[in-house]
């Protein structure tokens, strides 16, 4: 299903029905949760074997293959989530002109963004954050309607 809102976002340039929104909201937010209920369980095993006590020797060849999943998992989501910012920078915001889409799509932009944060930020990927946020066309609309909202 995301496949194909992505392919009706960049073949059409007419506004997104109610039904097509939720429609896109939908596909991603099934990918997503997929990638993040995989990430709890992986990062639950890497912490249940880095915490074992000497009574409980640690195995190294799983805590190895949970951080090796764990990056991978990781790679993947910073894709996907790009992939989706990238879909609303080019296709969806700018062929949606009505505040309440403008208003739907921009919180789904913030909760991205809010999300690829903090998972670039439990790597060592702060300069991948920083070139997504400042190499953003549509980051300067953001912070200035974000300073519209607060004052």
């Amino acid at each position: 299903m995301a496949d194909w809102m992505k392919k009706r976002n960049e073949l059409c340039t007419d506004e997104l029905s109610v039904m097509e929104r939720n429609l896109f909201s939908v596909a991603y937010k099934n990918v997503a949760g997929s990638y993040r209920a995989s990430w709890r369980i992986t990062s639950s095993v890497k912490q249940k074997e880095e915490n074992r006590t000497s009574d409980q020797p640690k195995d190294p060849n799983q805590l190895r293959l949970a951080e090796l999943y764990l990056s991978k998992l990781q790679a993947e989501m910073c894709a996907l989530f790009r992939d989706i910012i990238d879909q609303l920078d080019r296709h969806v915001l700018p062929n949606n002109p009505s505040a309440e889409s403008q208003v739907f799509f921009l919180k789904m932009y913030v909760f991205l963004l809010f999300l690829l944060f903090f998972l670039l930020l439990s790597s060592r990927f702060a300069i991948s954050l920083y070139l997504l946020l400042f190499g953003s066309l549509f980051y300067s609309t953001l912070c200035y309607l974000s300073f519209l909202l607060l004052f």
